[in-house]
């Protein structure tokens, strides 16, 4: 049986928040990434669970920047509103809060 490679990242995103180190909990993310690279919105929504880690856990502004620049490039080309537009918007304002 295939998983959604969404539903795959939202089941990733409860395991993350467990880890205790957040650099662990990024490289994790990392790690799953290209596996669901034929989702767009799982791949978006793995980039923002790991700009959340960096911008709340290890305050890394530089990272998290880079990363709504690379998610808001992506939302450009996208058609309407995904799932993951929702987490990304609320990671924007908090890096600019």
């Amino acid at each position: 049986m295939k998983i959604n490679p969404l539903s795959l990242v939202e089941i990733v995103a409860i395991v993350v928040v467990q880890y205790k180190d957040p650099k662990e909990a990024i490289a994790f993310l990392e790690k799953t990434e290209p596996k669901v690279k034929i989702n767009p919105d799982a791949q978006n929504l793995c980039k923002v669970l790991a700009g959340q880690l960096y911008l709340e856990k290890l305050n890394d502004l530089e990272a998290t920047k880079k990363i709504i620049e690379e998610v808001e490039a992506t939302f450009d080309n996208a058609d309407g509103v995904t799932p993951v537009h929702g987490r990304f918007y609320l990671l924007a304002s908090q890096y600019y809060r």
